[in-house]
């Protein structure tokens, strides 16, 4: 009784006041990959998982900011607590516009637990923290995962990522992605 959690997406739409851009069915014991966060668009495009992810892409691009007509340039996918699908959720999501042809940039700025370089099986050298602290040019730390779809891994781990991600070289990386990406999500 004490329990006031939402058990279902009915009690989830009751209980806020936001639009459902659609629902991703529970998957990991549905894998064919032994991937802990796969990209399911690139692994099983024609799997119902898929189709979801790309029903949700397609609504959020439906979504217009309230104070403009522009179409959502930049997402932010974030939880309170670790393993809850961020990464899952940000590659799939990419992976959704890319096949549509819109220019894709993730930005892993998960400085304490990285886990897009682990999605996309790739090594975590370089990227965000190179740009952040060492100031390295964004463009050097870039690598495309698929066609119109590029990532920046964080490039190490940073137990105190909050100055460096509220700083003017973070500012610079956002307003890159948004000057040459049709989407950047971080």
């Amino acid at each position: 009784k004490l329990d006031k959690s939402a058990k279902s997406i009915e009690a989830v739409k009751e209980m806020l006041d936001y639009p459902t851009l659609g629902t991703i069915p529970e998957f990991q014991k549905h894998l064919k990959t032994e991937l802990n966060r796969p990209v399911m668009l690139k692994n099983e495009p024609d799997s119902p998982i898929s189709e979801a992810f790309r029903i949700v892409y397609t609504n959020l691009r439906l979504i217009k900011l309230s104070s403009s007509e522009r179409p959502v340039q930049s997402i932010a996918i974030s939880s309170a607590v670790m393993k809850e699908g961020k990464s899952t959720t940000s590659g799939n999501l990419a992976a959704a516009a890319a096949e549509l042809g819109k220019r894709v940039l993730i930005i892993d700025c998960d400085l304490r637990n990285p886990s897009q370089h682990k999605v996309w099986q790739l090594p975590n050298e370089g990227g965000l923290l190179k740009v952040l602290q060492n100031g390295a040019e964004i463009e050097s730390v870039i690598q495309e995962v698929m066609p119109n779809l590029d990532l920046i891994v964080t490039g190490g781990v940073n137990r105190n990522p909050v100055a460096l991600l509220d700083g003017s070289q973070m500012a610079a990386a956002i307003a890159f992605g948004k000057n040459n990406y049709d989407l950047v999500i971080l």
